[in-house]
Order: C-alpha cells, then structure tokens, then sequence
C-alpha cells in the first residue's frame, strides 16, 4: 500500500513515464566506456579559464534574439536535466539512458560519459567546475553520486530508500548539497559522510530544493502549491524550526514542479530576490522578495506568465541577469531622461526561460513588472523539459524528450544550423 500510494502522487511527475518504461526492459549495464584519460590528456587545468575569455564565438550580440547556435546529439533517451559548470566550459546533462553527457561547449565535443546510475537521471547540481552531483529515481546505494568529472569516476556514493527527484549544491561550501525524495523527504548531505547530515520529514511530496545564491537559506516547492524559505544554519540545529517564510503559489496552490533563483553575481545583495517558479497549471510566475534589507523574507506577485504549457509536465526555468541590470530596473551606466522604454538590450535586462510541452522554449524578459515575450524558440519535436543559461554569456540550452540538447547564442547576423 505504501508504494502504491506513492506511485499515485508520482502521477504528476513526468518521471513515471520512464519509470513504467524501464521496468518494461531488463537493464544492461554493458556499453561503450568513454576514454577519460584522452579526453583529458591534453588540459592539465580544465577548471581554470581566464576571466576574459569568450567560450563561444558569439560576439556582437543582437538587441533580442537568440539564434541556434549547435544541436548535440549525446543522449539515447528523454534529457530531463542539463547545467553549466561555474566557468561555463562544460554542459553536463542527465537522461531516461542512465547516462550523463559532458560536453566541451568551446568544441560542443563530448568530454566524457558517465555512467553508475541504474536509472533515470533525474536532476543534476555542480558543486564547483569539476564535481558534480546526480540523482536518479532508484533506490538502493546509487540514488545520489558525486562525481570528479576530472578522473569521469564517481568520488562518492550515498543511499536512499526511495526515488531522488531533486538536488541543489551549496554554493560555497562544495562538501555540502541538497536533495528530496517521493517519500517526502528533504536531506541535506555532507559529501564527506555516506549518510545525511539532517533530515525531515515534510507533511507532502517535495518536487523540487534550491540553495540562495549567498547559501544562508533554501527553498523548495511542494505538491501542494506551497513555496517555502528556510534558514540553512537553523534547519541544520532543528529542522522543523528553520522554515521562515512561506506563501502558496497562485490562487489555487498550483503544484510546483521547479523553482529557480536569480543571481546578480558573487556577493550581490540582492542574489536570490527574484524566484521563478514552475507550476503544474500552464503559469510560470516570478516572485519578489524586495530588497535584503526586508528581513521579513516576503515574496510578492511580480510576474504572471502564460504560454508555456506544463499542466502535465515537470518543466524547468532559468534566469539570465544582464551584467548591467540592477533589480531597480535601471542599468549601472546613467540613463538620459526620456529614454524610450521597453527592451533595453541583454545586459540591461533580466530574461526568463523555461521549456513547453509544445515543443518550444520560451524567452521572457521580466526586467519590469510588464510581461514581455522577446522570443519562442522551435526546433525540438518533442516536450522541452527545460532550459539553462550559461554563468557568464547570453547562451542557452534546451532540452527535450527528443533526446536532443539545443544551444542558442544571441549572435548577428543570425546563423542557424542546416
């Protein structure tokens, strides 16, 4: 009774697809192994890139487009998650083939494969430019793994009793990361001990857990529509006495099938302000907490888009803040009086993503409280499960059902792959 009740509440998660799937198939651990040492052999430093280096040709940007720029084909199965390390030189990216990709995006080769999960991967998190977290829905000893992507061999490996369907690192302290289960439990580990630091056990399924930028707090989403903000450093000495703020997303408490935070770089104030959130109710809104100074933690309403379609699907969003946006709306350089409003450009405007059911992702800019739609980006054949911004450049991956991983570059002229 236990797992058939939480297979019904996994019913929402697009997971359970591919879980029916693969127990349809026996597994078959043999294939090909990547050749990490060759791939390796000639880059002594790969986590070190200079701060002026441009990892993509993709100079001068256009004013509101993205173009595709490269369609990697890695994966044999649905890509239901896929991130840029801190420097932004490699795309990791997780599949329903048990798989994760690491491709090199100066060459979009592939840098490696690694494989140790049993499963489908369903969420991955970078601690630093070259560990990287993954967890898969499976039980047993392979639910979580830390991999060193330097060496392509799993650091370390950590347990669960039930499907992990989110992770998050911390993001200063890479000995640390963030994980929930489909028995509605939320864990914090320490990369350095085999069992969680601290546990709890939520009242319902949390889907999805991300760490603030500054790391002093977290937030998860819940099936109930609930968005709630703990204190890290309280959850750790009492966890059902961190939660410090928490509000229900939409008017009907929509069921939240992804969150993400926006980060206006390393020691910004204002990191973790605006938060974007995914819902099983085709919206995606964007909440403001207003600034840090408000030591209430409050989010409000900013954004309500339409558009995307994701009632029965676990989409994915992510944030690009322009380097000369500032959450007033007002860019770093002095604005002349008069200034024709509406899109100012990349770098003075914060843009939002997220991936569609319909096969499309889409671009917003949710620079003001205005929702504008810069740019509906067709070329998957299948779901968009979701998208990811580059760290540094106006680069964006999307990934989809159709097994493909598309780049788009803001570039001009636009050149589009045959």
């Amino acid at each position: 009774r236990r797992v058939h009740g939480e297979n019904h509440r996994l019913k929402q998660c697009l997971y359970s697809l591919t879980i029916k799937l693969q127990e349809a198939h026996a597994y078959n651990p043999s294939g090909p192994v990547y050749d990490f040492g060759q791939a390796f052999a000639d880059r002594a430093s790969p986590n070190i890139v200079p701060p002026t280096q441009k990892l993509l040709d993709v100079s001068p940007p256009s004013e509101t487009h993205f173009s595709l720029f490269h369609d990697i084909r890695a994966h044999e199965g649905t890509v239901y998650c896929a991130s840029f390390n801190p420097s932004g030189q490699l795309l990791a990216s997780g599949s329903s083939d048990r798989q994760i990709q690491l491709t090199d995006v100066s060459s979009f080769r592939s840098a490696a494969t690694l494989s140790a999960h049993n499963s489908s991967i369903s969420d991955i998190s970078w601690a630093d430019d070259c560990l990287l977290v993954s967890v898969a829905l499976e039980t047993g000893d392979r639910s979580a793994v830390l991999w060193d992507v330097t060496v392509g061999q799993p650091k370390a490996m950590f347990a669960g009793e039930a499907y992990m369907l989110s992770v998050c690192c911390h993001p200063t302290d890479r000995n640390m990361f963030l994980a929930c289960d489909s028995q509605d439990h939320l864990f914090v580990f320490d990369t350095r001990r085999p069992t969680p630091v601290c546990t709890l056990q939520h009242d319902c399924l949390v889907y999805t857990v991300e760490v603030e930028p500054g790391g002093a707090y977290f937030v998860v989403g819940d099936e109930k529509g609930n968005v709630k903000l703990w204190d890290l450093r309280k959850f750790l000495s009492a966890p059902s006495e961190g939660c410090v703020s928490h509000f229900v997303n939409g008017q009907a408490g929509a069921p939240i099938s992804h969150i993400h935070m926006a980060s206006f770089g390393v020691g910004n104030v204002d990191n973790g302000r605006f938060l974007a959130v995914n819902s099983y109710d085709n919206a995606l809104r964007v909440y403001d907490r207003g600034s840090f100074i408000n030591t209430s933690h409050f989010y409000r309403l900013r954004n309500q888009l339409f558009g995307p379609k994701n009632k029965n699907h676990s989409i994915k969003s992510s944030f690009y803040c322009g380097s000369k946006y500032t959450p007033q709306g007002k860019a770093k350089d002095d604005k002349e009086e008069g200034a024709e409003e509406g899109f100012k450009g990349l770098e003075e405007s914060v843009l939002l993503a997220t991936g569609s059911s319909d096969g499309y992702a889409y671009v917003y800019d949710v620079s003001g409280d205005a929702d504008v739609v810069l740019q509906k980006l067709g070329a998957h054949k299948d779901v968009v499960y979701g998208v990811t911004f580059h760290p540094t450049e106006a680069v964006l991956a999307s990934f989809s059902k159709d097994t493909t991983i598309k780049v788009w570059a803001a570039r001009a002229p636009p050149q589009r792959l045959p």
